[in-house]
Parts: C-alpha cells; structure tokens; sequence
C-alpha cells in the first residue's frame, strides 16, 4: 500500500512537470511584528526592500534619512520601523516623541510668557490645499485615485488569481510584457523569493508595480519607461504576476486597468 501512495504522488508531479504548469501562490506580505531591521544585500534596492516588507519606499527613506536618488550599500544597516531609541556603535540615541501631555505643557507656558507665536506656526496654516497632515510624523498628500483609462495592461492573456495582493494573467510563453504606464525602473533582478525575474517600476501619484515571473529582463534600473514599452519576456509558469501598490499599500490591480 505504502509503495502505491509513493508511486502515485510521483506520477502526479511528472504530470505537472510536463503541462508546464506551476501552481499559483498567493503571496503574504512580512509584517512588522518582529522585524526590525534589515541588513542590505548585494543587488538590493530601497524599493525592492520596501516591497519585501509591504512599506512605503518614502517612509523607509524617511526612518534612514535617506535622501533621493535612495542610494544604498551592502551590509548597510536599514530600520524598518520607527522606533523610540536605537544604539549605534555603542551609543545610546534617544528619539523622543512629542506627546499630547508635552505640547499641553509647551502652550501653558508660552501663554503664561505671552510669547508671540513663530513664524513658522503661521506658515503651517497656509499649506496647499492639496496637502493633509494624517500625524506630525508623517505628511502625505492628498491620495489622487487614478482613472482607469490611464492605465494598460501588462501582457495578453487570462486573468487566473486576483486579490488586492496582485494578479496572475495566464499568457504563452515568451509573450512581450510591458509597462502599464509611464514611470521609472527601480529594480530588475531576482533577489526576491517567489518572482522570479522581477521589475519594479515608480510610477506618477505615488503608485509602485511590480512584474514577476520573467523568463528575461529586458531594462535595467534608473531606466525612463514610457507606457506600453516591453520591459520583459513571459517565461516561468506562463504566467504574469502583477502587483500594484499606493503610498505602499497593496491594491488590487484590476480596480485599475481598463476592462
């Protein structure tokens, strides 16, 4: 009976092997609860980095005081969260918070002073209108939902999986995969687990899409994309994995493109 099972489980991989099918996996992206930083390795980038790790490439660039084009080294040391304090060769660095309790205090005082209130207060209140502030740590502004007719799809094929964490489009081997709109390339490698042959492009209004299971790469990184330019050749799977985020959240990508 046991010889039976071994040779039935055997007989069902062949079976997958030879229609060229690999099943789908829907992917899970890593929470934060217990990851607090990341060593750099060879081939990373800010972005890809940021993708692993489901966050937004400025707030990551903005806990490592990293400023653009986000250039960063092997066995560099990246926190991938905001945190009170941290020990850097041996000393202690504190990150203090201001609290509710602690801006109260600051206005008893300034009122008990009758301090005039600085210039920069008065600026604040004339922001654009198109800038919200959601906390005092973190400024974003105002989401601007893109239309439908902006976007293109990547390949043709057959949509197989969709969900907010992405898409497969089931296509034929070696079909042209291209760029759903205008933007900059920001990774194209293989560093991350599950994708393959992998591109990752910045668009425009903060929206970031990632192209896995390529069989070839056909750009490089810091490469200018226009809208419906090849970037890849389909290969591992014949599938297209597709995966759009905003402000580095996931977001299901057929709520974008044109149907």
């Amino acid at each position: 009976m046991r010889q039976c099972l071994i040779l039935f489980a055997c007989l069902s991989l062949l079976a997958c092997a030879n229609s060229g099918y690999v099943p789908t996996v829907e992917r899970k992206i890593n929470t934060l609860t217990s990851v607090v930083s990341y060593q750099v390795k060879p081939g990373d980038t800010l972005y890809s980095i940021a993708w692993r790790y489901g966050l937004d490439y400025k707030q990551l660039a903005q806990w490592n005081t990293i400023n653009p084009p986000y250039v960063i080294y092997p066995r560099q040391r990246l926190w991938l969260q905001a945190i009170q304090a941290r020990k850097v060769t041996g000393t202690e660095i504190s990150i203090k918070a201001t609290t509710k309790s602690q801006l109260k205090a600051k206005s008893r005082s300034a009122s008990k002073s009758k301090v005039k209130p600085q210039s920069s207060i008065k600026v604040a209140k004339n922001l654009p209108s198109n800038i919200i502030s959601q906390s005092q740590s973190n400024p974003l502004t105002t989401k601007k939902v893109a239309k439908k007719s902006e976007w293109q799809w990547p390949v043709l094929g057959k949509v197989s999986n969709a969900s907010e964490l992405g898409v497969d489009i089931i296509a034929k081997l070696n079909s042209p995969v291209v760029a759903i709109a205008q933007g900059e390339v920001v990774y194209s490698g293989h560093g991350l687990a599950d994708y393959g042959e992998l591109i990752i492009i910045k668009h425009a209004n903060q929206y970031v899409s990632a192209y896995g299971n390529n069989k070839i790469r056909l750009v490089k990184e810091g490469a200018k994309i226009q809208q419906g330019q090849q970037i890849a050749i389909l290969g591992k799977g014949q599938h297209l994995r597709l995966e759009l985020r905003e402000n580095g959240k996931s977001v299901n990508p057929l709520l974008y493109l044109p149907r």
